[in-house]
């Protein structure tokens, strides 16, 4: 019997051995936070855990590595990288750090672009919001500036639906801004958010694009004429309150590589889409826009949201 005994409690030590449970863990080190310079570098952080993990940052711009690992009883250590921002404003974004059911975050932060040595400037014309004297990107106001994809805040070299942002490769599986289930997934938001307007992220949160409701408050507030500054076309915007104007270049546009229309059409784009059509049957994957070419044709147009064009920003007046 004692012989029985002695070897039950063996077995039941054994048995609590076997049985014993891991507890998941996952540590971070000390750095929790990295912040990046705006031309981009590199960073790391490390980690320890007793599980197999995954790292996943929730922004394109952010890559990290090793990106996953098997369970270990060492340090782990993780490199991030950082593209560029072009942008004037900061961002920010957050990678994921998973080990089993257990997640913890490490914040990422980068600086602004630094912003050209020649700002917009201000003009006047005794109108709701303020107009600025060139395009966005350009160095003067006769310069062209830089051509954006309606709602997207970078340029490119291919403007083009298979490239296009805010679509699955063609105009008519698009992703935002949408009123039409003809045209893809429905939101019924027919107007930009800050976050996808060109000028407001390159512009440090300045200035924004104007709507359709402010380019028609200037088409009928000033008087418009075809012109030839300094060898390029466009035309002059002169108010007919105070007589302050300004002159925007036919900067045209561009499809796929090419340009498009240059020195002899001034497409000033709009922060809305064609949510309703005006006869011409304009749709969801336009834009709208005023139009005014070298025959001195002026009307209120629309056209493809994934071509480039050219972008005049407005400001709000300071109460």
């Amino acid at each position: 019997m004692v012989a029985l005994a002695v070897c039950a409690v063996a077995w039941s030590c054994d048995k609590d051995d076997s049985e014993e449970t891991i507890v998941p863990n996952l540590t971070l080190g000390s750095i929790t936070d990295l912040s990046f310079e705006a031309a981009g570098n590199q960073g790391t952080f490390t980690f320890t855990t007793n599980q197999d993990w995954v790292v996943s940052p929730n922004a394109s711009w952010i890559k990290a590595n090793p990106s996953s690992g098997k369970a270990s009883d060492k340090v782990i250590t993780v490199t991030v990288t950082c593209d560029p921002n072009t942008a004037y404003s900061a961002r920010s974004a957050v990678i994921l750090v998973k080990a089993g059911d257990l997640t913890k975050e490490i914040t990422v932060a980068q600086a602004a672009a630094e912003q050209p040595a020649t700002p917009l400037q201000a003009v006047d014309l005794g109108l709701s919001v303020l107009w600025a004297d060139r395009n966005l990107g350009a160095d003067g106001p006769t310069g062209y500036g830089d051509y954006y994809a309606w709602g997207e805040t970078q340029t490119k070299d291919n403007y083009t639906w298979g490239t296009y942002k805010w679509s699955e490769g063609s105009k008519t599986t698009l992703t935002k801004y949408n009123t039409r289930s003809e045209y893809g997934k429905v939101d019924n938001d027919s107007q930009l958010d800050l976050e996808d307007d060109a000028a407001w992220v390159n512009t440090g949160g300045q200035w924004r694009m104007p709507t359709d409701a402010e380019i028609t408050e200037l088409r009928n507030a000033c008087n418009i004429e075809w012109a030839t500054v300094d060898g390029v076309g466009g035309c002059w915007f002169t108010s007919k309150t105070n007589g302050n104007k300004f002159f925007v270049p036919a900067a045209g546009g561009k499809l796929g590589t090419q340009a498009m229309s240059v020195n002899s059409h001034v497409n000033m784009v709009s922060a809305n889409i064609c949510s309703e059509s005006n006869g011409y049957g304009y749709k969801d994957d336009y834009a709208w826009y005023l139009y005014f070419d070298d025959d001195e044709r002026l009307y209120r147009y629309g056209d493809s949201r994934a071509s480039g064009w050219a972008i005049r920003p407005v400001k709000d007046k300071v109460q």
